[in-house]
């Protein structure tokens, strides 16, 4: 759980997200004269101070976006459907488990990379 103390002592990483942000969307906003993303960027910046948060680690500007695309592309795929609840109908979702292994499969190939 968190408590003020605990938001407080995350305070160093918070700024590095922020700071991060800013960057990113002064150099989207130059290289597309002016337009920005301003969702994927303040995700990719909350999903920075998640990763510190989580894992107590800094990752490069890469290797933190494949990680955002691998998860949202997991849960894309993993949305709940009635033969999670009625297995009897599983033969008529063949296309969504392919699709489901398919994520998985590149799931781990992006890992071991």
């Amino acid at each position: 759980m968190l408590s003020l103390s605990r938001i407080k002592e995350f305070h160093s990483i918070r700024s590095q997200a922020m700071d991060k942000l800013i960057d990113r969307l002064r150099a989207e906003a130059k290289a597309n004269g002016g337009v920005v993303s301003v969702l994927k960027n303040a995700r990719f910046a909350v999903f920075c101070i998640l990763l510190r948060m989580c894992f107590g680690i800094e990752m490069d500007e890469e290797t933190i976006e494949k990680m955002d695309l691998i998860t949202k592309n997991v849960l894309i795929t993993l949305d709940p459907r009635i033969d999670d609840f009625l297995p009897i109908l599983r033969p008529f979702f063949g296309k969504q488990r392919k699709r489901a292994l398919q994520v998985r499969k590149q799931q781990v190939h992006q890992w071991r990379n």
